[in-house]
């Protein structure tokens, strides 16, 4: 009697288990074993699912109704708007075709991908190649130009080369003497864009240079030269290459005739603060004033008594593009996003934005996610309106974010396309506007981990 009890009770426990997993069967996920792409998503009848970040299964994610039709993961409805667009996954169109009673399937070309029912290759300039700019969607080449904007000096029987230079077109270039006349013994590669040789006339040119694409789109501009007689010379052009406040600069000054080695000086005026002329005429730093400097340098040879040469000079700096920056950053389609230090629960909080460029002092302050970032966060399963610098923190104007908090158990977590990578803290967007007028701001994505970010 006493076993019959024990079988039974043994009978009891197994049905109490085949209910549990029978219940859990019938929820959210069906843990199908099947092996799949991590991420993707496929119709099972007329339910969506999605392969599981293991890629060992997949796991219901919605069921379409009635009156819709599982497509590629898409719930369609039977009956449809004319025109309206859909994105299937991020590469597939599905367009409501003819009375609203069809969808109309089209892949996007090339790396395009689907955004709020539009093929885009981009959406600003950081998502295409260098060279190229974002208009309506597409990468398109800029617009060609020379960017040389003087000519060193030459002088007579000194060999002499310099090469001319343009941005953004398409590649290759060919260059041109539209107007004017090369000094004699100097010529222009048509290939290249060099200009080199030994000058045998001194004098005053006047260049008028053309450069044509591959596309055949063209830009001109007149450059003047001087080629001058014999004797020690100067040979840098008086406007020095533009430098940026933050940033380093160097440029080695040149000179020809006497007896080498030369020394430099400087005879007037100042540099910027942070610059400084080596006696190798080297001038090298970090500039950490803008502005307009002009100055004269002087260079001695090495004869007894030493030859002189003089030039006066000019050196632009000015205020560098306004960059937001972090240690670690990835992108995610439209912006970035920036990873601040990892917060612990009852710990105090001290947290720090950062950006370079631009006019200091800086203004922080949170901003509302775009509505393009909000439709990207929409497809990877994130409510954008949960976002914000969380409850117990403060984002101060300096950047400075302090505080804590007793609990993370609110936390997000996001997975970032392509890289597969998984995130898991407080995100929010701020703005950095900088002290210039008309101020320049930019903007970004910030997370405030509450684990160590996780790797596929």
């Amino acid at each position: 009697m006493r076993r019959i009890k024990v079988v039974r009770m043994v009978w009891l426990l197994l049905g109490l288990l085949a209910l549990a997993w029978s219940a859990c069967n019938d929820g959210k996920s069906n843990n199908s074993e099947d092996p799949c792409q991590p991420d993707t998503v496929r119709c099972s009848d007329n339910v969506v699912e999605r392969c599981l970040l293991s890629g060992s299964g997949w796991q219901v994610e919605k069921t379409c109704g009635d009156a819709e039709t599982c497509v590629e993961g898409l719930c369609l409805a039977n009956a449809c708007e004319p025109g309206e667009r859909l994105c299937a996954e991020i590469e597939v169109v599905y367009e409501c075709a003819g009375s609203g009673t069809s969808w109309t399937r089209s892949p996007c070309p090339g790396f395009s991908k689907c955004l709020m029912g539009e093929c885009l290759e981009c959406v600003n300039a950081e998502g295409c190649e260098d060279g190229f700019v974002c208009d309506q969607g597409r990468c398109v080449s800029g617009a060609l130009s020379i960017t040389t904007e003087a000519l060193p000096e030459g002088i007579v029987g000194v060999p002499y080369e310099t090469g001319l230079q343009a941005a953004l077109g398409v590649a290759p270039y060919t260059w041109a003497l539209a107007g004017g006349t090369l000094p004699e013994g100097l010529a222009l590669d048509a290939g290249t864009g060099s200009l080199a040789g030994s000058p045998a006339v001194a004098g005053d040119f006047l260049l008028e240079v053309t450069v044509t694409d591959a596309d055949g789109a063209t830009d001109s501009r007149s450059l003047p030269l001087r080629i001058r007689g014999e004797g020690m010379q100067i040979l840098t052009a008086s406007t020095l290459p533009p430098a940026e406040e933050g940033n380093p600069w160097e440029l080695q000054l040149q000179a020809a005739g006497g007896l080498m080695p030369y020394g430099w000086m400087l005879a007037q005026g100042a540099l910027p603060a942070g610059l400084d002329l080596y006696a190798d005429g080297r001038i090298a730093g970090t500039p950490t004033e803008i502005g307009t400097f002009p100055f004269e340098v002087k260079v001695f040879d090495s004869l007894e008594p030493p030859q002189f040469a003089s030039k006066a000079m000019t050196l632009v700096v000015s205020i560098a593009p306004l960059v937001i920056v972090g240690e670690t950053e990835y992108d995610f389609y439209v912006t970035k996003i920036i990873v601040l230090d990892m917060i612990f629960p009852y710990f105090p909080y001290a947290g720090q934005l950062q950006a370079t460029g631009g006019l200091r002092p800086y203004q922080w302050e949170e901003q509302e996610v775009p509505s393009v970032l909000a439709g990207m966060l929409q497809l990877s399963g994130v409510d954008a309106s949960s976002w914000g610098v969380p409850e117990g923190l403060t984002l101060a104007p300096d950047g400075a974010i302090t505080g804590s908090k007793s609990s993370v158990d609110d936390a997000q977590t996001l997975t970032l396309p392509v890289t597969g990578i998984s995130v898991t803290g407080y995100f929010f967007y701020a703005r950095v506007t900088d002290s210039q007028f008309p101020a320049v701001f930019r903007e970004a994505a910030f997370v405030i981990p509450t684990i160590p970010l996780t790797q596929p």
